[in-house]
């Protein structure tokens, strides 16, 4: 159970962005539902379906304890897997608890380490949220508090070294960005 030091930015040209990423890059598809009970206004809990190229993964049951300072989040999460066969049984479980989907999320993309010199490797995802574009996700994940603001400063540097501006950080949640799309559509 690491702290997770991360950003989300806006990306206008994903190519030219995939093209710095360093390989290899994989493939990935994921599908999260985030679960709230009936008397709660926002989820609780997320499952996360995560594939392959060639359609294959794992489910991920994700619960967050989180902040955020200027876009980007620090957050501490408690996880643990299942096979990606056991979708429709897990989704039918948690609804049997009395759990209601509040919002699905659809990402597709791809993933990459990129290499810190003297820290940890930032996790990268380039992302396409339907129907919100192109982002790029970055994180760290730590073993100690300590190191949370090299982190901050090392999330900078990786993202101008991707050619994103700071001005594309996206402090806003995906899910509250997804409850903007559907209240204007």
């Amino acid at each position: 159970m690491g702290i997770e030091v991360e950003l989300k930015a806006h990306v206008h040209d994903p190519e030219a962005v995939k093209a710095k990423l360093p390989r290899p890059l994989r493939f990935e598809e994921k599908t999260d539902l985030y679960w709230r009970g009936p008397e709660e206004s926002r989820p609780r809990f997320r499952t996360r379906y995560e594939r392959n190229e060639k359609g294959q993964g794992d489910i991920l049951f994700t619960l967050k304890e989180k902040s955020q300072s200027g876009g980007i989040e620090t957050n501490q999460e408690f996880e643990f897997t299942a096979p990606g066969k056991e979708w429709e049984r897990v989704r039918s479980f948690v609804e049997r608890l009395g759990y209601q989907v509040a919002i699905t999320k659809h990402k597709k993309g791809y993933e990459s380490m990129i290499p810190v010199p003297g820290f940890v490797p930032a996790h990268a995802e380039l992302l396409e949220v339907e129907p919100l574009g192109w982002f790029i996700e970055i994180e760290f994940v730590l073993d100690r508090p300590g190191d949370i603001p090299r982190a901050k400063a090392a999330l900078s540097q990786v993202l101008e070294d991707l050619g994103v501006q700071e001005s594309e950080i996206e402090p806003r949640a995906y899910n509250d960005m997804l409850r903007e799309a559907r209240t204007r559509s």
